[in-house]
């Protein structure tokens, strides 16, 4: 089974008791209020109910440790698990009520009510808490003092990100070099080697280490870590990975062996599921003004230039495979070979419908078939020509991680003022990190503000030739 490891330091125990009793009582006091308000009644059913579910999820929640604070925990991920929690106990409690035939005392409208109330209740909670202890952190309340020994860098984008990071309940004041060099590091003093740190720890300086040693100097992470178990801090080992690839990694466990999880992808499962009905609810809603324009703007083509309505041209898709993608002919030339020459400003290859077609982008109009079809999606990374692919997968690394999920007929990229000519590798890798982006953070909101946003962009022809 797969976890997400959250790295945590010393709870605030006052904290925690607080927000268990809040809770407890918030579910309680919603089967209460939901009871009086809908049918002015109250029995022995709905009171063991309401304390049986509210045991549960404090303990479900404890067990879990919702309760502890936690370093660089995601807002996003602790709602997911609150929803969670409650939900399997709220089952559990109809579970038990159904066995000891509690069930016809209960008012269906109450339960739902009920539901509703609590889980409203609870993540009002875990927010007003989480700003609580984040206000005070940001004013050194309870905020743990920590080191970071190094090995010849001086480890900024860790101290800055922890430092900046008022959530975190940590401070990094001073880094350390496990050979005694001495670090210039812009946020805090080098105060020495290894031997200087284990006297700055057994002084209480410190109740936190990060060792920010490469892998490759296996030695030297050993035996920090037998000299740093050998004192009471709490010591963590950032990924040398972290450096490299930190926005595009996610630490793991399998079976307890520790991982990091490299380009994740959002739209994975059930989320899946949830965008291709998307796809289809907005490709068939669109659909009484997609057939009309087809007409016409095919009518027009076939008025105004020789060849075929439409272009389908070879491009990569979802897990790097080919597809047809279909457009409206804009072009004197239909290129679909090894070498696919991007347009320019004037191009003369381009009609003079086809130059007002691509200008408002409704030359991708007939794209939605694709959606349908299911090879494409409304919204995702824009494909690419195969050749124009094969050409920046091998000077943009992780260039082909934008095939994790189907390409789309506008995207996060192109809302961005990243449309049209990909000419030099640097406007390519800037388009490829809005897409990674993308991937990483996908959401049906997300989405729908990406549609709002292209009709904007639609009206702005910049770029596009």
């Amino acid at each position: 089974m797969v976890s997400k490891e959250r790295i945590t330091y010393k709870p605030s125990t006052v904290f925690a008791l607080i927000r268990t009793v809040l809770d407890f009582a918030i579910i309680l006091a919603g089967i209460v209020l939901c009871a009086k308000y809908y049918d002015n009644t109250w029995s022995v059913a709905y009171r063991d109910s309401g304390l049986l579910c509210g045991l549960f999820f404090v303990y479900v929640a404890n067990f879990c440790k919702l309760y502890e604070n936690v370093l660089q925990a995601g807002q996003k991920h602790e709602y997911l698990r609150i929803i969670a929690i409650f939900s399997v106990c709220f089952l559990i409690v109809l579970f038990v009520a159904f066995l000891f035939k509690y069930t016809p005392d209960y008012s269906r409208v109450i339960f739902v009510s009920w539901y509703v109330f609590s889980v409203i209740g609870l993540l009002l909670s875990y927010y007003f808490w989480y700003h609580v202890i984040g206000y005070f952190h940001g004013r050194g309340w309870r905020v743990e003092q920590a080191a970071v020994i190094s090995s010849g860098n001086c480890a900024d984008n860790i101290i800055t990100r922890i430092n900046q990071d008022r959530f975190a309940g940590v401070e990094i004041k001073a880094i350390y070099s496990v050979g005694g060099e001495n670090l210039v590091c812009p946020e805090v003093e080098c105060m020495g080697g290894l031997e200087e740190l284990l006297s700055d720890i057994r002084k209480g300086l410190y109740r936190v280490v990060f060792i920010s040693i490469p892998l490759s100097e296996e030695a030297w992470i050993k035996e920090v870590i037998r000299l740093l178990s050998d004192t009471t801090v709490t010591f963590y080992l950032v990924p040398e990975a972290f450096t490299v690839e930190l926005m595009h990694g996610k630490l793991l466990s399998l079976d307890n062996i520790p991982l990091i999880k490299f380009y994740d992808s959002s739209v994975t499962g059930f989320n899946a599921y949830l965008k291709r009905i998307e796809d289809i609810a907005i490709s068939l809603a669109l659909m009484p003004v997609i057939l009309p324009l087809v007409v016409v703007i095919g009518a027009l083509i076939k008025l105004t230039s020789r060849g075929a309505v439409f272009f389908c041209q070879n491009r990569y898709g979802i897990d790097g495979k080919v597809i047809k993608v279909i457009k409206f002919r804009t072009m004197d030339v239909c290129e679909n070979g090894d070498e696919v020459v991007q347009a320019v400003p004037n191009d003369s290859r381009v009609t003079g419908l086809g130059r007002f077609l691509r200008r408002t982008s409704l030359d991708e109009i007939p794209q939605f078939f694709n959606v349908l079809a299911g090879s494409m999606s409304v919204i995702g990374p824009r494909p690419h020509a195969v050749s124009h692919n094969e050409q920046y997968r091998k000077v943009i690394d992780g260039y082909m991680v934008r095939h994790k999920i189907k390409p789309g007929i506008t995207g996060w990229a192109q809302v961005n003022g990243l449309r049209g000519q990909t000419n030099t590798p640097e406007k390519m890798q800037t388009r490829v990190e809005y897409d990674k982006f993308y991937i990483e953070n996908w959401s049906v909101l997300f989405d729908l503000e990406i549609l709002l946003k292209t009709i904007l962009v639609v009206l702005n022809v910049k770029n596009v030739y």
